[in-house]
């Protein structure tokens, strides 16, 4: 048994529209609670989540060109062990932890058409999406710097979403 498609239907009914489907970004980030006490108890304010209930593994690839290390001047060369070098130290300057989750966030989905990363701060004793969550100004502020790449030297990339109903809150008691 064959079935019509989701277009043929809603052109059958009117109601297929002309509006053209936004592009992919190219990665999405997103800036979320914790939901656990790792940050917390390591006295961290800025935590990655490594892996999350039903993700799936991103590779990265750092490509360079290659130049002879004794002639050629580093600021000549496209090292790409220098450039992964560089986002290893990114991290590690903004004081980044690695840090797991069970929980479902919209990075999950995003991760299914472009690279994505979930940046957590701390919430006091972990909790989360309840009334006594809370999380300092300074670790909100931490991880707001992060998003808008004040703390990467202000690259902020166009094409990288970014998650918005974080960015447009301004609650800093309660969940976020």
């Amino acid at each position: 048994m064959q079935g019509i498609s989701a277009r043929e239907a809603l052109a059958g009914i009117g109601f297929l529209g002309t509006d053209i489907a936004p592009k992919l970004p190219a990665a999405y980030v997103e800036l979320h609670v914790e939901c656990g006490s790792q940050l917390e108890a390591r006295k961290k304010s800025l935590g990655v989540f490594t892996r999350w209930w039903g993700a799936h593994k991103v590779d990265l690839t750092f490509e360079g060109k290659t130049a002879h290390t004794g002639p050629t001047p580093m600021r000549e060369r496209q090292d790409s062990l220098y450039a992964a070098a560089q986002v290893i130290v990114a991290m590690r300057a903004l004081g980044a932890v690695a840090v797991d989750s069970l929980a479902g966030h919209d990075a999950i989905m995003m991760a299914a058409v472009c690279p994505t990363v979930m940046l957590t701060v701390p919430s006091r004793t972990g909790l989360c999406h309840h009334p006594d969550e809370w999380t300092s100004q300074e670790d909100l502020g931490k991880g707001m710097a992060w998003l808008s790449a004040d703390a990467l030297g202000g690259r902020a990339d166009p094409g990288v979403c970014v998650d918005p109903p974080l960015l447009a809150s301004t609650t800093v008691n309660g969940a976020l």
